[in-house]
């Protein structure tokens, strides 16, 4: 479930009952001028008390309460079902009282100061009394207290000719003595709350902005976005600076078949104004997220229809009234026809006259201040309509395919299409026209609902998922070429071609395009085309190639650029970016003799070529080595081909200041594989390390630059690990460990990386993968550094799943190592609840919100080796995943054989990011316990562990050697000392000798802390091939042993014996299976309070013999369940999260092996909307798996894989 900003009012539910909507909907008293009390003697008016009496009485002070309830649109056939003023109590009380109710007749208008401001109001006759017992005990003193039901009340101010949207109650009391109740000056969580259910034929839903971040100026002629503004000036001025402003608006609900009655904006003003007018739009599609970036705004696709909205005067006493807009129907229709979809975000662009600034209300305040979205619908329409569209489909003729992106685009993340509507009127395809991107299948897509205003375009998306809608085609392009066709159906026997086009090999970023936008010449266009627009002011891409790819090599050449004749050649061998106004004009071969970047671009007046940038690296390039003595130009160029190649070009040799625009280049020397060339921004990173000589540097593959880097760097990581190919960021790392120097007594190892992150991968989580590079930076050596993925949001899109956008970093570094900081501060509750009562103690409440195998073993390899306390989380802030942490700083790692750190790592450090592993230890919770022992054993105690001497040696012999030659370059460019690299082999030598002691070490003090399992492992085994008798051994008579055969652990939730377990018959010392099948047994020995290490084996049962036939059978009819199984691949365990809701029918969940041994199963009778339902999977043995989810109705499978 999507978590807003805290408002004033929220939809809380709407279902359909006999034909109509039943809704209920909140509404909290929004600021302390909207509750306040009139004393009875003088009539003055409070505004600013932090309590209400609502008995009448205030100590001896007569008084009564009056509450407004603002912002209240129902429709006009409402009938109230049910309704009540909810309050929570400040006080304690002795008497019960009995409170009179009542609630004001006509407008109901804002309360003023005078007096008696409240009691000289019209009030209606009816009274609805309310009995409240006695507050007697002082854990009471916040209880909720709700009154009777004011259903009668409120249909009586509906109903009343002046009713204006806001109701005022006044309350009072017997006046024994003060019943005390929160006002709204003591804090919005715990303000009078105004809560009513009602029928209606209409649905009427509220959304509003949740932070700061879903509104923006843009200032129109910089193209700077603004995200923080305290106000949005709707006008189009802000002083002298013109600008527009975009709302975003997040999971909006507008089924296909709603009616949309009526739609507008509410704002709130903030400062007095003269008159003005704006126009409003909306983004077509699926609303984008705001950012930073130029024109992130501007660039949007807007709709062609707007609307006009003309502001009157306001002034100094009239500046906080609530500003609304004209009905948005029509523009919000317009981007339902043009491919949004229910639930997307809606956003709208506003554009003022730029006569007077208009100031409003930003997000990020008080929730009644803010902007907020109101939609009136009902659910009897097929189709959003727009006043003259033309959807006759003899009268469209005149229909082309202008444009073709067969490789995705900055603009637009997809392959597309893109249709021109060359009529003078607006068209609104039903059906019976076609789309295919081959002859032999015509009909392959057929339009519907597609809306394309007059003399404009609409785009197709090529991306195979025709489910998301109707713009989003059942096939997609091929980047080296095809041919695409659109064809009507004219009721004959054949089919009327429209329009064809041919388009050739496409990179990212390009298009083909018809010149004219209806026919002729095709073109191939730069700079994403001109999606929504038309061909005509495109760039046309020209040719450019090399003589030579970019690598190592041994002797001087000359280098031959070539392009068509008529194109000019500009070329830089710097690094800076060639211009007309920077650069040289080609007119012969280039002499390439000493370590170049060569930059070149082809151009004519209308077109250009892509950016050629070629790193060739022949010898030393001028760079100042401290050491030169230690190499000489063979062994240079010798020690480069060990390693790949990042080689960073731009305009400057300087690394400070904001990011900046660079070309990142990628090769492997020694194969001459050309690598990869894309544009990025730059920047350096990092903490103390941030003012060395040698910097820590981030590249950022932004849309605004090349988009996602697409290139396979991490090839060399095993298939398991399935590193991704695309990235939005990457870091090259210096670490703390490297040559430059021995700050804080780190070392100088130059691997930690390599080794923390491996260690977390071959434990059996995704982690950061690493890659050691020699860096080249406008041609001069850099020196080594860690190529590596960055932990962050664009990791979770690529691993974990979703959108990077759906994600916030926690960071647990030094001072908040165990109290993390959350990045975006509104999401700090999610993180906070999991180190407060009840939560903190109660393992399955933390389960369900960390991934504790995960967390177990970070901590188990942060405590082993000697590292410092930064941690990193990923958090999903919208869907019910659990937070993943990694280890975010390796400096230090094994570097000290005595424990450089091992006395704060056990003690406060234990404790663990967001005092998890603290909490859980001090409440001797059975089953952490036993999943720390489990840990501890696997990864320590095994001889294949991870956590051990053999596995460490070997790595670090491994790091040693693929560093051989490359450390002796890094220290002759760098090194604190000339003699560091013996010194490397002999501390590498002196580690490894102190490993033995230090995991031995290690494994005391988890005993100190009875985290190391005393019992023995079970050994399983059977008779032989063909008997039914398993046998169960643990050389430990006092001890049970436990045991399952569908691989499910034994033991229970809080560490009880699970239900489903079956205790092993010890004096038989056998446990007969009468059918045939495949088990998974899942053993563990057990005494009070202690279970014993994880044993499991899979074992086939045969009666008799026959033939290895196995298939899987899924009986019954399958079916569409709407859910969504991650992560896979997975590690311990799989997450079910199901997107709907399910009543009365009950669901069984399997997980079935490839032989169709059902391994895991589950029954359930209801499950919830964005219920999250959590397999342990630990037992589970690599390989791939089935999961069925089977209801009355049908079932649905989806194919796992287990790491």
């Amino acid at each position: 479930m999507k978590n807003y900003y805290a408002v004033a009012l929220c939809v809380i539910a709407s279902i359909a009952i006999n034909g109509q909507f039943r809704n209920e909907r909140s509404f909290k008293i929004n600021n302390g001028k909207n509750d306040i009390e009139e004393r009875t003697e003088t009539g003055k008016i409070s505004t600013s008390s932090s309590d209400l009496e609502i008995s009448g009485i205030d100590g001896s002070k007569l008084q009564k309460v009056g509450l407004r309830f603002d912002r209240i649109d129902l429709p006009n056939d409402t009938e109230i079902v049910e309704a009540y003023i909810q309050f929570t109590s400040d006080d304690t009380s002795d008497e019960q009282e009995l409170i009179k109710i009542k609630i004001e007749k006509g407008k109901s208008a804002p309360f003023q100061s005078s007096p008696y401001n409240l009691t000289q109001r019209s009030f209606f006759e009816e009274t609805v009394l309310w009995d409240i017992p006695p507050i007697d005990k002082k854990d009471q003193r916040t209880r909720i207290e709700r009154t009777p039901n004011i259903a009668s009340l409120l249909q009586q101010a509906i109903q009343d000719n002046d009713y204006n949207n806001a109701f005022v109650f006044i309350i009072d009391g017997d006046k024994k003595e003060s019943i005390t109740m929160k006002s709204s000056d003591s804090g919005q969580k715990n303000a009078p709350e105004l809560i009513i259910i009602y029928n209606s034929n209409m649905v009427s839903n509220s959304y509003y902005i949740e932070d700061e971040d879903n509104d923006a100026e843009e200032e129109i002629e910089s193209g700077s976005v603004d995200l923080s503004s305290s106000d949005l000036e709707l006008g189009g001025i802000d002083d002298d600076t013109s600008q527009i402003v975009g709302l975003r608006f997040k999971n909006v609900k507008i089924p296909a078949n709603a009616n949309v009655k009526e739609a507008y904006i509410q704002f709130t003003s903030k400062k007095e104004s003269e008159e003005g007018a704006v126009k409003l739009y909306t983004e077509i599609g699926d609303g984008k997220k705001f950012t930073e970036e130029d024109y992130s705004i501007s660039t949007r696709q807007k709709s062609s229809l707007s609307v006009n909205w003309k502001f009157k005067l306001f002034d100094e006493d009239h500046h906080t009234l609530n500003e609304r807009t004209p009905n948005l129907r029509e523009i919000i229709n317009e981007t339902r026809l043009r491919g949004w979809e229910n639930e997307d975000d809606l956003v709208f662009i506003i554009e003022g006259n730029q006569q007077n600034a208009l100031n409003m209300y930003s997000g990020g305040h008080d929730s009644h201040k803010v902007p907020e979205l109101i939609i009136i619908y009902d659910e009897d329409q097929t189709t959003p309509w727009i006043e003259g569209i033309e959807s006759e489909l003899s009268k469209i003729e005149k229909l082309y395919i202008n444009e073709v992106a067969a490789n995705e685009t900055k603009l637009i993340n997809s392959d597309w299409i893109e249709l021109y509507n060359a009529h003078d009127y607006p068209i609104l395809i039903k059906e019976g026209i076609f789309l295919s991107n081959t002859k032999k299948q015509l009909e392959q897509f057929e339009l519907k609902n597609i809306f394309i205003p007059a003399k404009s375009f609409e785009i197709l998306y090529a991306d195979n998922d025709p489910e998301k809608g109707n713009h989003h085609l059942n096939f997609k392009l091929k980047k080296s070429g095809g041919d695409l066709y659109l064809t009507k159906n004219n009721n004959t026997d054949k089919l009327n071609e429209l329009s064809s086009i041919e388009y050739g090999y496409t990179s990212y970023n390009q298009t083909y395009g018809n010149k004219n936008n209806v026919s002729g010449i095709v073109e191939t266009y730069l700079e994403g085309g001109t999606p929504y627009e038309s061909n005509e002011e495109s760039i046309r891409k020209l040719s450019l190639s090399a003589s030579k790819v970019r690598g190592i090599y041994n002797s001087p050449f000359e280098l031959i650029l070539k392009t068509s004749q008529e194109n000019k050649i500009i070329y830089t061998l710097d690094g800076s970016y060639p211009s007309n106004e920077n650069g040289h004009i080609y007119s012969e071969p280039l002499l390439i003799d000493q370590t170049t970047v060569v930059k070149a671009l082809a151009i004519t007046n209308d077109g250009k070529s892509e950016l050629l940038t070629h790193t060739y690296i022949i010898s030393k390039n001028n760079e100042e080595f401290k050491y030169e003595e230690l190499f000489n130009n063979r062994y240079y160029l010798e020690a480069l081909n060990e390693l790949p190649i990042v080689s960073i070009s731009k305009d400057n040799d300087d690394l400070e200041g904001d990011e900046e625009p660079t070309t990142f280049e990628y090769f492997n020397g020694e194969e001459m594989d050309d690598g990869i060339s894309i544009e990025a921004g730059i920047k350096k990173f990092g903490a103390f390390s941030y003012h060395y000589d040698k910097n820590n540097i981030r590249f950022y593959f932004r849309k605004k630059y090349a988009g996602k880097l697409n290139y396979d760097i991490f090839k060399e990581y095993k298939s398991a690990h399935k590193p991704t190919k695309k990235f939005s960021r990457l870091e090259l790392k210096i670490g703390e460990d490297g040559v430059l120097n021995n700050d804080f007594d780190f070392g100088w190892l130059r691997f930690s990386d390599y080794l923390l992150h491996n260690a977390m991968l071959d434990m059996g989580h995704q982690d950061v993968k690493t890659q050691f590079v020699h860096v080249f930076i406008n041609g001069k050596y850099y020196g080594i550094e860690t190529l590596r993925e960055t932990f962050d949001e664009n990791f979770a899109e690529s691993y974990i799943g979703g959108d990077e956008d759906d994600y916030v970093r926690l960071d647990n570094r030094d001072s908040k190592w165990r109290s993390g900081e959350v990045e975006k501060s509104q999401y700090e509750e999610q993180w906070e609840e999991i180190k407060d009562d009840p939560i903190r103690y109660d393992y399955q409440a933390i389960k369900e919100r960390v991934d504790m195998p995960r967390y177990i073993d970070m901590m188990l390899l942060y405590l082993s080796t000697d590292i410092e306390y930064e941690a990193r989380g990923l958090m999903n802030i919208y869907e019910q995943e659990t937070i993943k942490f990694n280890l975010n700083d390796s400096d230090g790692l094994l570097w000290h054989d005595n424990g450089w750190k091992y006395e704060s790592h056990w003690g406060s450090r234990l404790e663990g990011p967001g005092y998890i592993f603290g909490n859980m230890k001090d409440s001797e919770n059975l089953e952490f316990y036993t999943h720390v022992k489990d840990a501890v054993y696997k990864h320590l105690r095994k001889e294949d562990g991870i956590l051990t001497t053999d596995y460490f040696e070997q790595m670090i012999r491994k790091a040693e050697s693929k560093l051989s030659n490359s450390y002796i370059l890094d220290v002759a460019r760098w090194g604190f000392r000339e003699d560091l690299t013996d010194k490397w082999h002999e501390e590498i030598n002196r580690i490894i000798r102190f490993l033995p002691t230090r995991f031995d070490d290690v494994i005391n003090r988890f005993d100190e802390i009875r985290m190391n399992h005393t019992l023995n492992e079970v050994i399983i085994s059977k008779n032989n091939q063909n008997d039914n008798i398993i046998i169960l051994e643990n050389n430990d008579p006092s001890s049970k042993i436990y045991f399952t055969l569908d691989g499910t652990d034994p033991m229970g939730n809080d560490g009880v014996i699970r239900e489903e377990a079956i205790e092993y018959n010890s004096d038989l010392n056998r446990y007969k299976i009468d059918q045939s099948g495949s088990y998974t047994v899942f053993a563990r020995s057990y005494k009070p309070n202690n279970w014993g290490p994880i044993a499991i084996e899979s074992i086939d049962i045969y009666q008799e013999k026959k033939k290895d036939n196995y298939s899987l059978d899924f009986s019954s009819s399958k079916i569409e369940i709407n859910n969504k199984v991650y992560p896979n691949p997975f590690n311990d365990e799989v997450h079910i999260l199901f997107k709907e809701e399910v009543y009365n029918d009950p669901i069984v969940i399997q997980i079935i092996n490839m032989k169709g041994r059902t391994v895991y199963s589950k029954s359930l009778h209801k499950i919830k909307k964005n219920e999250s339902i959590r397999i342990n999977t630990a037992h589970l043995i690599s390989g791939y798996y089935f999961i069925k989810i089977a209801t009355s109705k049908g079932y649905t499978t989806q194919k796992i894989n287990k790491l």
